[in-house]
């Protein structure tokens, strides 16, 4: 018997690990480690602290390069998928 395409509960089971896979290895919060010293307890706002939370922003933001480097045509289509994803909660959620 030929191999079977796997049903769409399998793809999206083997989908949704692929992409749990992918944030995790994205460890934004090491590289805020490595970029501040988190050993401190207090925080004032200085032109440091501003300076230093202004930095810690664009390292959150910023997409990791895997995602900068996919073919424009995958990303748009991810970029559908997940639109689509976020609708379909925020709806069940009941915003607009």
């Amino acid at each position: 018997m030929p191999d079977q395409p796997p049903s769409p509960a399998e793809t999206a089971t083997r989908v949704w690990a692929a992409m749990q896979a992918f944030v995790t290895s994205q460890d934004r919060n090491r590289e805020l480690r490595e970029a501040f010293d988190f050993g401190r307890k207090l925080v004032t706002l200085t032109s440091a602290g501003r300076d230093a939370a202004a930095l810690a922003k664009q390292i959150m933001a910023r997409p990791p390069t895997a995602l900068t480097q996919l073919d424009p045509g995958d990303l748009a289509a991810l970029d559908k998928i997940l639109g689509r994803l976020h609708d379909e909660r925020a709806a069940a959620k009941g915003v607009h």
